[in-house]
């Protein structure tokens, strides 16, 4: 069979010109990545009219070795099935993350709390005695999945709140008994002078502690003060520098917007003069502040095309806060900055937006109530379950978030963005829609092809003296069974070799 007779050019293929003389051309089915220069840019825009006269075998043969073209649609449509059953029955094997939330009180009034006023209204708080029942709950989900590991996140409200300390050490201890990694996300006021000495006696339980500063002083303290107006920064810088002394796992959050990046420079400054990013138990990300309600309440939200402008024109003129920031924020590029960085992925596609979706991700709530999401606790309507005063879960309330997927959203179906963006955010779909069978892509088209103009600037700016540019390595094609190795013929279809 002659390939020009027989070639379907898949729909999950995204094509971004980069610069006059280059593209980006990215599967986000099979999750390849490649840079195609003049020649192959005019031979796929070929493919797309139909003009399939005169083509070099060994380039088509590489297009459709990375997924880009099939023979026909249903080739493309058992692909996408094969991955998906993949995908699902991966799933089972992962861990089982237990997030605790043993708290909805909250001592800062952040001005963009994504439980909104539920951590300045509820005095909901879990006793001791229900510590009892909690873990018996967890019990029961860990023994219906033997062999699973199996890890304990402190959440809020804020956990670590000086009131609660008993209670937080029953946590601790029962997680440490059942061999559990313990991770705490904190706003780090109260950590130090209140919860050192338990952090010490738990270290090696430990797996991490988030805390979040969003910038300098007078930055930060305009954005999380605490709830009479003081500001924080000095409380939580004292708290940061008691773990990096203690070499506890510290990861420092940034919650970023129109606000505070351009103080990330300064941030940066600051937390090199305190030693923490000489330590290298300290990690630093940055995390968009998102609208999942759609209320628009917050007067520095933006979309997140001009936050993705701002920050990389930032990390562009002050360099070295590429090697503090190191996390890609946006989902919707961290396989395609993988890819770049030559680092191993993520697997493709993302069926799924996030851990909300995972059969392997359960939220306790201080109400006694089970629930997929962190953003939906407080809310009975989204519970999933309950473990006070017993243990239950409810399989249709369930499955509303296990079950969505892009393979479940007729739209997501016939996206060549769904395999990045995964669907977006359940809890969007369901507050903003009423349903869960709505995609919330947002941006993602735009972020993509935003990012992809900028490279330009970056990766493609580093030519050899002939002016080829540097290739991008294309990830394995899962169950096609490809490497993504093998070159096509120079100067159509480049890879990393």
């Amino acid at each position: 069979m002659r390939w020009a007779k027989a070639m379907y050019a898949s729909k999950y293929v995204t094509y971004q010109g980069v610069d006059p003389d280059h593209a980006l051309i990215a599967s986000s089915l099979t999750g390849a990545v490649d840079l195609l220069d003049a020649r192959g840019m005019e031979a796929w825009l070929r493919l797309l009219a139909n003009e399939t006269d005169g083509f070099d075998k060994s380039f088509l043969k590489g297009l459709r070795k990375r997924g880009y073209i099939f023979r026909h649609k249903d080739e493309e449509a058992i692909l996408f099935e094969e991955l998906a059953s993949a995908f699902r029955s991966s799933q089972l094997k992962h861990p089982l993350r237990f997030a605790i939330c043993p708290t909805y009180q909250c001592n800062l009034a952040c001005r963009y709390c994504y439980e909104g006023q539920l951590p300045q209204v509820s005095t909901t708080t879990l006793a001791e005695q229900d510590i009892g029942p909690l873990f018996s709950s967890i019990d029961c989900i860990a023994g219906s999945r033997a062999g699973h590991r199996a890890s304990i996140e402190l959440v809020g409200g804020e956990p670590l709140l000086p009131a609660n300390k008993a209670l937080i050490a029953r946590i601790f201890a029962e997680s440490s008994r059942r061999g559990y990694g313990i991770g705490v996300v904190s706003n780090g006021v109260c950590l130090a002078p209140h919860f050192a000495e338990l952090l010490r006696e738990y270290s090696k339980s430990l797996s991490f502690i988030q805390i979040t500063l969003d910038g300098p002083a007078q930055v930060h303290n305009s954005r999380r003060p605490f709830r009479n107006g003081r500001g924080t920064f000095d409380s939580i810088a004292s708290s940061i520098d008691f773990l990096v002394a203690h070499d506890l796992p510290v990861r420092l959050r940034v919650n970023i917007d129109r606000q505070n990046v351009p103080y990330l420079s300064q941030l940066a400054d600051f937390m090199q003069s305190r030693g923490w990013t000489d330590r290298g138990y300290v990690k630093c990300d940055l995390a968009p502040v998102l609208d999942h309600r759609g209320d628009r309440n917050y007067p520095y939200l933006v979309s997140e095309p001009e936050l993705l402008e701002s920050v990389q024109s930032l990390v562009w003129t002050d360099s070295h806060l590429g090697t503090i920031f190191q996390k890609q924020p946006f989902r919707i590029l961290r396989h395609i900055d993988s890819v770049i960085k030559g680092e191993k992925g993520f697997p493709s596609p993302c069926f799924q937006y996030c851990e909300a979706n995972s059969p392997n991700f359960f939220v306790y709530g201080a109400d006694g109530l089970i629930y997929p999401c962190g953003e939906a606790i407080g809310n009975p309507e989204l519970a999933i379950g309950r473990f006070i005063p017993v243990h239950e879960i409810w399989p249709e309330k369930e499955n509303v978030w296990r079950t969505r997927s892009i393979a479940s959203i007729p739209e997501c179906r016939n996206c060549n963005m769904a395999g990045f963006c995964g669907g977006g955010c359940t809890y969007s779909a369901l507050i903003q829609h009423g349903s869960p069978h709505v995609g919330m892509c947002g941006h993602s088209q735009e972020v993509f092809e935003l990012y992809c103009r900028t490279l330009a600037g970056n990766v493609l700016g580093r030519h050899d003296g002939q002016g080829q540019s540097a290739g991008l390595h294309g990830r394995e094609a899962a169950s096609r069974g490809t490497s993504g190795r093998s070159s096509a013929k120079a100067g159509q279809l480049h890879k990393r070799p």
